[in-house]
């Protein structure tokens, strides 16, 4: 078998995301050994890796120094218990979040002041 299997794996997050530079970043470990990983962002939606969480590595050519990855938070963090087509957008270390229920209902929770259409900072 060829090392192409070995292109896509799991990891665990290590660390907080060093969101400094062009792409976001994070630290993980698969198989025994540290990675840092660029994080992809899917349609416009900005994740902070949370620690303890799982990430699906993609290695384009094999290289480990072009990893990218796709973070979900901690399984202890998971949303449970949704019906087909409800969506949840959830900070995982706060706890605020908003719930596109299957009733077509938008329910916002906060544990601060909630905003709407506040104005852009300088």
């Amino acid at each position: 078998m060829s090392a192409a299997h070995r292109n896509i794996r799991w990891a665990k997050v290590v660390g907080p995301s060093n969101d400094k530079g062009p792409y976001k970043l994070v630290d993980l470990e698969a198989d025994g050994k540290q990675i840092t990983a660029m994080v992809l962002d899917l349609g416009g939606v900005h994740v902070t890796p949370v620690k303890d969480g799982q990430a699906l590595i993609l290695l384009p050519d094999g290289d480990e120094g072009k990893a990218v990855c796709i973070v979900m938070p901690p399984p202890a963090k998971r949303v449970d218990e949704q019906k087909e087509g409800m969506m949840t957008l959830k900070n995982h270390v706060k706890g605020q979040s908003i719930v596109l229920d299957d009733n077509g209902n938008i329910i916002a929770k906060t544990t601060g002041t909630y905003h709407i259409n506040p104005p852009d900072e300088a």
